[in-house]
């Protein structure tokens, strides 16, 4: 009896101690001109056309309230160019941000390029 209040209690108010998914957050510095990001498969976040790469400095972006509490795959998707990505120019394009994991820098990422391609350009995968 005195083992199943136990099990109960311990149950009800989990231990600090316990398997629980951590915070990250993606801190973005440059980005030129759309990025996603993607949790498990699913886009959790779209910046939409940015005309401005700095404009977007600052950015932070939480992914911790869509991670499970282990395996998760997050991935970061750069366009460049504007929607539909046909028949337009655009020289350059690039992407840098840090990851965090809580107040600690996990990565800190920068790629860019003048290779005049459009539509997707980068992604980058993270197993978590």
């Amino acid at each position: 009896m005195i083992l199943k209040i136990v099990f109960l209690i311990l149950n009800i108010y989990p231990s600090p101690t316990c398997d629980q998914a951590k915070d990250y957050t993606f801190i973005f510095e440059k980005v030129d001109n759309r990025v996603e990001i993607l949790v498990n498969d699913s886009i959790i976040y779209d910046s939409g056309t940015i005309n401005d790469p700095h404009s977007f400095s600052g950015k932070k972006i939480s992914i911790g309230p869509y991670l499970k509490h282990a395996n998760n795959k997050v991935v970061v998707r750069l366009y460049n160019g504007y929607e539909p990505y046909e028949n337009q120019i655009d020289r350059s394009w690039q992407i840098k941000y840090a990851l965090m994991e809580g107040t600690d820098e996990y990565e800190n990422y920068w790629e860019k390029g003048r290779d005049y391609r459009v539509g997707l350009v980068l992604e980058e995968a993270y197993y978590l």
